[in-house]
């Protein structure tokens, strides 16, 4: 009987040790995927999260890549994208893109806005993903609040700043990981296969 006692108390220390130690793991890769999602990004003077990258593409002309670009922008985003300005005499192109990140426990729907601008030049662009911020609409699908995706970061974590793992982090995450995904995507247009389904 003392070997039993001995056994099951040795048993659920192993298991509340192990369930630490896998939780403390969790949260150590949590916050190292954050810090490297934030890594991608730079802030403003009114400390807002950013994204500029300038991209060469050489022996492409301006016409080419504001073609290329311009398409890209429109297959890339579909019905999630309406383009503000297209005006090749001032080489930019600007539009706002938005993404459904999911419903919170309330049943709200959290829809992320973002602004991006593209500057084009003969054999280089330039982009900017910037003016990030959330809507959050209740189920009726009245808008209930907006928040930055500075309020988002923070919302992901605790007043000592440790990562809180749950919806919050979920959100702040998918909205981290959805507009990287926007740059690499950007820095990676194919310009002459795009051209040749034109």
């Amino acid at each position: 009987m003392k070997h039993l006692i001995i056994l099951t108390v040795f048993c659920t220390t192993t298991l509340i040790v192990s369930e630490t130690y896998s939780q403390s793991a969790d949260l150590t890769t949590a916050d190292e995927t954050m810090q490297m999602y934030v890594d991608n990004f730079e802030k403003d003077d009114k400390r807002k999260y950013y994204i500029q990258e300038v991209v060469q593409s050489e022996g492409n002309s301006k016409e080419q890549l504001f073609d290329a670009l311009k398409m890209w922008l429109s297959e890339h985003y579909e019905d999630g994208f309406s383009m503000d300005a297209d005006d090749m005499e001032a080489d930019m192109l600007v539009g706002n893109g938005w993404k459904y990140l999911g419903i919170t426990s309330d049943g709200s729907a959290i829809k992320m806005h973002y602004s991006i601008k593209i500057a084009v030049r003969d054999g280089k662009y330039r982009f900017r993903i910037f003016h990030v911020k959330f809507d959050n609409h209740s189920a009726e699908g009245t808008l209930s609040s907006t928040s930055t995706l500075t309020d988002k970061i923070k919302a992901a974590h605790d007043e000592n700043g440790k990562i809180v793992l749950g919806a919050q982090y979920t959100f702040a995450s998918d909205a981290l990981q959805s507009l990287i995904e926007s740059k690499e995507s950007l820095m990676s247009v194919d310009i002459a296969m795009l051209q040749s389904v034109r």
